[in-house]
């Protein structure tokens, strides 16, 4: 029998198996940048999201992986669907760039991020 979508779970999330770095639900990991420190991005809304794939400028890379998934990451329960694949576009990224630089390029398009440096008001995107 197949796993129930995020969708039909919905705040069922406590019974569902550990998930390494991830955030149940939407997407959210934590990355390491190239100077060794460690960044944790989430994008639960889809406001979010779209501040995440600017600063990142990845916006061909993701509309080209949600037409070969046939998903929209507009839509949190998609996000979460593609974790890792998702995951595996931005993790260059971070691992090409300082802490410095990421705050940078975060501070300017309003990504939440953990580091208090890169979070800032950005949980209000």
């Amino acid at each position: 029998m197949a796993e129930p979508t995020v969708e039909e779970r919905g705040t069922e999330a406590a019974v569902d198996p550990a998930l390494g770095n991830y955030i149940y639900g939407a997407f959210g990991r934590d990355f390491q940048t190239a100077d060794r420190e460690r960044v944790m991005v989430a994008a639960i809304s889809s406001g979010q999201w779209a501040s995440l794939v600017k600063a990142c400028a990845k916006e061909r890379e993701f509309a080209e992986l949600e037409r070969s998934l046939g998903l929209e990451f507009r839509r949190e329960a998609h996000r979460y669907e593609a974790r890792e694949a998702i995951a595996a576009v931005l993790e260059p990224w971070f691992a090409a760039r300082s802490l410095a630089q990421i705050r940078e390029s975060f501070d300017q398009h309003r990504v939440c991020g953990a580091d208090p440096a890169i979070s800032g008001d950005a949980g209000a995107v």
